[in-house]
């Protein structure tokens, strides 16, 4: 009987620990992008990489400018370019959007690349007069 008893009890207190806190997820972004800080607190950059349809080796990139509420900054950068890590190397330039769409508004599009599997490196541009360069890696 004690065998019986013990064997439930044994179980429960294994699994009573394995519950541990849950993680802490960070808060969806308004684009569905990955963040990257912008340096001296001028906010966040949010970056999405969408598929070409039609052309399934290329992808386009989406720059939303962000503030502390996620809001778009003001004034937003004009233009960017991206210096592509080795082996690439070559440069990705940023234009405003030409969408209408308001949630797009402030956002910079890079023209289509070809680009297989991550995309990492320097990003260049303008904030408030400054220059700026943020570090990238979306997948």
């Amino acid at each position: 009987m004690r065998i019986r008893l013990a064997f439930p009890v044994l179980i429960a207190a294994t699994f009573a620990g394995c519950s541990g806190a849950e993680p802490v997820l960070a808060p969806p972004t308004p684009h569905g992008g990955t963040l990257a800080t912008l340096p001296e607190g001028q906010g966040e950059l949010e970056i999405v990489r969408s598929e070409v349809s039609g052309k399934p080796a290329e992808v386009r990139l989406m720059l939303y400018f962000l503030d502390a509420d996620n809001k778009p900054i003001t004034p937003a950068p004009t233009a960017a370019t991206l210096k592509l890590k080795a082996p690439r190397g070559k440069a990705v330039n940023f234009k405003p959007t030409e969408d209408a769409d308001p949630s797009k508004a402030g956002a910079l599009e890079s023209a289509s690349f070809a680009a297989g599997g991550d995309i990492s490196g320097e990003l260049s541009l303008t904030i408030n007069g400054k220059p700026v360069k943020v570090s990238m890696s979306v997948r």
